[in-house]
C-alpha cells in the first residue's frame, strides 16, 4: 500500500529536473574551486494557525458572537477546529495553476473562485472590491479608529477580544483582523496587512465589501509568491500563504478527485 501511494503521489507531481538538484563540492577530492550549490527551497511554513484562531473562537462569550453575528460575520463562528497537514496542502498548492485558477491533477480540474471561497466559508460576496482601495489611508483611519500609532501583532487583538468595556465597533475590528491574519489571509507575517484595512474603518458597512473575492485574490497571489520562491536557490525555507483550508476543502470535496485524495491523505496522516 505504500508503495502504491507514494507511486500515486510521483506520477501527479512533477518530475524533478536533475538538472536543478542540490549538487555539493566534494571537500577534500582535488577540486578546491568546487562550490556549494543550493537545491530549491525544502522546507515549507505557513502562518495559517487554525489552533489561535479556534481558541480566539472558544473564548468568545454569547453576547459577543452575536454582535459579530449582527455586522454579517456569523460565518466564521460556526469554524471547527480541525488539522490542516502541511504535507497535503503543499501537495494541493503544487497542483494549482494560477492563471486559470484551478486545482489540476491528471488533466482533471477542481476551479477555484470568489464563489468557492463563499461557498465554503460563507464570508461575504459581492459588493465593493476591497484591494482597488487606499491602503496607506486606509491604515491611516484604521489606527485612529483604534486609537493606535502603529499595526500591532495580531494576537494584540485577540487580547482585545477579551476585554469587557470593548466597543462594539473594536469587538468587530479585533475579531476581523484576528481571522484576516491567522485564517483568511495569512503571509509571512503575524502583523495585519495594510491592504484589507479600509473596510475596517467604518466597520458597520464591512459586510458591504467583497470578501470572498479579496480572499480568492489573495490566495492566488500567495501562491504565486510561492511559485516564484520555489524557482529560487537562495530560500532554505519558503512561505504558503494564504487560506489553505480553502484548497483542501475544494479537494476533498470534488468526488472525480475522491481516489486520489484518499490515497494521499492515507499517506500524509499514515505514512510520511
Amino acid at each position: 500500500m505504500c508503495v502504491s501511494v507514494r507511486k500515486l503521489i510521483s506520477a501527479t507531481s512533477e518530475p524533478p529536473d536533475s538538472s536543478k538538484r542540490a549538487s555539493y563540492g566534494a571537500a577534500g577530492c582535488g577540486n578546491p574551486k568546487s562550490v556549494r550549490v543550493r537545491g530549491p527551497p525544502t522546507k515549507t511554513i505557513t502562518q495559517l494557525n487554525v489552533s489561535y484562531f479556534s481558541k480566539v473562537l472558544d473564548a468568545l462569550k454569547k453576547e459577543k458572537r452575536e454582535i459579530i453575528q449582527s455586522y454579517g460575520f456569523g460565518s466564521l463562528l460556526l469554524f471547527d477546529k480541525c488539522c490542516i497537514p502541511l504535507p497535503f496542502a503543499r501537495w494541493v498548492v503544487d497542483h494549482i495553476q494560477v492563471s486559470s485558477s484551478a486545482i489540476v491533477v491528471n488533466n482533471r480540474s477542481i476551479p477555484l473562485s470568489p464563489q468557492t471561497v463563499h461557498d465554503v466559508l460563507g464570508i461575504p460576496i459581492g459588493g465593493h472590491t476591497i484591494r482597488k482601495g487606499d491602503a496607506e489611508n486606509g491604515k491611516g483611519a484604521f489606527l485612529n479608529g483604534m486609537n493606535l500609532t502603529t499595526l500591532p501583532s495580531a494576537k494584540f487583538f485577540g487580547d482585545n477580544l477579551s476585554k469587557d468595556n470593548i466597543s462594539d465597533d473594536d469587538l468587530v475590528r479585533s475579531f476581523l483582523i484576528v481571522a484576516l491574519v491567522t485564517f483568511l489571509c495569512p503571509n509571512s507575517n503575524v502583523h495585519p496587512s495594510t491592504e484589507y484595512l479600509q473596510p475596517l474603518v467604518d466597520v458597520k458597512k464591512a459586510k458591504e465589501w467583497d470578501w470572498s473575492e479579496f480572499v480568492h485574490y489573495w490566495l492566488l497571489k500567495q501562491i504565486k509568491m510561492y511559485n516564484d520562491q520555489m524557482k529560487r536557490l537562495d530560500h532554505a525555507s519558503i512561505t504558503m500563504g494564504g487560506c489553505l483550508y480553502i484548497v483542501c476543502v475544494s479537494t476533498f470535496s470534488c468526488i472525480s478527485f475522491l481516489k486520489y485524495v484518499l490515497l494521499v491523505s492515507f499517506c500524509v496522516f499514515f505514512l510520511i
